[in-house]
């Protein structure tokens, strides 16, 4: 029982190690006309490698005398393909596994007719092997015709043995590849006799909003750039040197922008200590107002926002036609000012006008009431208005006479009342009856 038991484990583990072998290609060295496929064997199963092998690709087959096993798990088959071939699958034969690959070839170019213009579209022949717009099975290739940027340059493409492109203007010479099925060719030079040779500065991008604080990436667009070292590239802004210089391709340079402000800021490039063509101008974002308030405390207005600067800034009450006068700006987000002498006798929103290197933005802050306090002066000064004590005996005579007039007429009055109120009294007395009758 033990021995079959080996037996049937015995055979399990031959039938999965040749069951678990396969034939892959690892890698694969394509010429102008030849491709020589290497072939790994995943597996240990060396018996394999005495059966016959096969490859079938572009319905032709190539047989055990084209697999070169030059180890005991790898080996290699020269000359697959010819000029003629195209992408397909490629089959491996075994007797014991058969694999499917799909095969990309390599587009490959030695000759090219045409020039590009800079002011219309011209036709550039391209020759070479393995440029085929279909697949061995009929099915489109993705054949694109692209610049060293990446940008697609043809019009359109026809394929008849060569490729002809219709590329679209250009103002510079272009170098090309050609990629078919993601498999890219070597890049060739189309000429431009025509073309202006000497570098220009043309525009510039950003990539967000352009604070007076700095720090955004701008792009400088031009051409024949070339590719330069960071070293060699001096960029400047209103002759204030900017850092994170770098130079993308031919006609791309980026910089970070250092703080600044106002409108048509100009920009000068130096590539390799030659000064470059062109004007191009920058303009600051205006500046933004969050949030303004009148600090009692500190006795300022507090404005916030963005984009503020000290560069020629000021704040306007619009209302009252005055200045507060600005004592700083802050991180260029905070602007403080001092308030001039003006009516505050009651609470009262006061418009002002923000001013930032000639660009603003309007806001306005609650200014309170002040009480009004008299000052020591005031306090300690004679009054206005005085009266003599001759005068004030004149007046208050004739008004004491009265009041002891008034005085007197009460009094007789009352004595009357009080006389008549006991008489009436008495008699009241007299007419009631003694006790016992």
């Amino acid at each position: 029982m033990y021995n079959y038991l080996n037996i049937i484990l015995l055979l399990c583990c031959t039938f999965y190690r040749i069951h678990s072998t396969e034939l892959t290609i690892v890698n694969q060295i394509q010429v102008r006309d030849s491709i020589t496929l290497f072939i790994q064997l995943n597996g240990t199963d060396g018996a394999l490698l005495e059966s016959p092998v096969s490859i079938l690709f572009n319905n032709h087959t190539y047989n055990s005398s084209d697999v070169v096993m030059d180890h005991p798990d790898r080996g290699y088959v020269k000359n697959v393909v010819n000029p003629k071939s195209k992408n397909g699958p490629l089959q491996i034969i075994s007797p014991m596994k058969s694999n499917v690959i799909d095969i990309q070839l390599l587009p490959i170019i030695f000759n090219f007719t045409g020039a590009v213009s800079p002011t219309v579209s011209t036709l550039i022949k391209i020759e070479g092997d393995f440029l085929n717009n279909n697949r061995f099975n009929g099915s489109s290739t993705l054949l694109e015709i692209k610049d060293i940027d990446g940008k697609s340059v043809c019009k359109s493409i026809t394929v008849e043995g060569s490729i002809y492109c219709d590329h679209i203007p250009s103002e510079m010479p272009s170098t090309i590849t050609i990629s078919i099925d993601k498999q890219i060719s070597q890049g060739i030079l189309i000429p431009c006799p025509s073309c202006q040779t000497t570098p220009i500065l043309k525009s510039l991008e950003s990539n967000g909003p352009i604070l007076t604080s700095g720090g955004a990436t701008i792009t400088l667009i031009g051409t024949f750039f070339k590719i330069y070292n960071s070293s060699d590239i001096i960029v400047k802004v209103n002759a204030i040197p900017c850092t994170g210089v770098k130079s993308l391709d031919r006609s791309r340079i980026v910089f970070t922008l250092p703080p600044g402000s106002g409108t048509n800021n100009i920009i000068s490039l130096m590539l390799s200590s030659e000064e470059i063509q062109g004007t191009v101008k920058l303009t600051y974002s205006e500046p933004t107002i969050s949030s303004a308030q009148y600090s009692v405390e500190e006795k300022l207005v507090i404005i916030t926002g963005t984009s503020h600067s000290s560069t020629n800034c000021s704040v306007i009450l619009t209302g009252d036609n005055l200045i507060c006068t600005v004592l700083d700006v802050i991180d260029y987000s905070i602007t403080r000012c001092i308030l001039p002498q003006m009516d505050r006798d009651y609470t009262r929103q006061i418009p002002f006008l923000l001013v930032v290197n000639g660009q603003s933005a309007q806001g306005s802050f609650m200014l309170p009431m002040v009480p009004y306090s008299p000052s020591s002066s005031e306090t300690n000064s004679k009054p206005a208005f005085s009266v003599s004590p001759t005068v004030l005996v004149a007046i208050y005579l004739p008004i004491g006479g009265v009041f002891l007039i008034g005085v007197v007429v009460y009094s007789i009055i009352r004595y009357r009342n009080n006389k008549k109120r006991s008489e009436k009294l008495q008699i009241l007395e007299n007419t009631q009856p003694t006790p016992g009758e």
